[in-house]
C-alpha cells in the first residue's frame, strides 16, 4: 500500500507491481504515515519486506561489523569474499550462524534465513 497525495502516489508507484489496480481507498484513522512524503506499507509475508527486515536484523546482530551488510550489497560475491577480513568472517559465523557465501546470498536477495534472536536487556523495576 502506498499512502500520499493522489498524483504523487500514482507517479511513485507507476513502476511497481501491485497486482490489479490502482485503487484509491480510504484508510483507518489509526494508520501511521508521513504527511510530507509517500509512505509504503508492506504485508508481513511480502518478500521485499522480509529481505529488508532481514538486513536490519543482520546489522543489529553484527554490531561493530554491521558495515559488512553494506559491503555485501555493493560488491559481487567473489570480490566480497576475497576482501572479507578474518575478524568479520568469524563474526558472521558466530553471530549469524552463516558461512560468508550464505551471508552474501542473504544480503543480496537470494536467501531468506532464520537468524538467531537479538537478545536485549530489559529494565528491572
Amino acid at each position: 500500500m502506498a499512502i500520499g497525495t493522489l498524483g504523487e502516489t500514482l507517479d511513485a508507484t507507476r513502476s511497481k507491481h501491485w497486482g490489479s489496480g490502482p485503487q484509491v481507498l480510504r484508510f483507518e484513522p489509526d494508520v501511521w504515515f508521513f504527511a510530507d512524503r509517500i509512505t509504503y506499507i508492506y504485508r508481513e509475508n511480502c518478500r521485499y519486506n522480509q529481505r529488508f527486515e532481514q538486513r536490519i536484523k543482520m546489522k543489529k546482530l553484527l554490531g561493530p561489523h554491521r558495515s559488512a551488510v553494506s559491503e555485501a550489497r555493493m560488491f559481487p560475491k567473489f570480490i566480497f569474499l576475497q576482501h572479507l577480513s578474518p575478524e568479520r568472517e568469524l563474526a558472521i559465523k558466530e553471530r549469524l550462524g552463516l558461512t560468508p557465501a550464505e551471508f552474501w546470498q542473504a544480503v543480496n536477495r537470494k536467501l531468506i534465513t532464520r537468524l538467531p534472536r537479538h537478545d536485549t536487556q530489559r529494565e528491572m523495576f
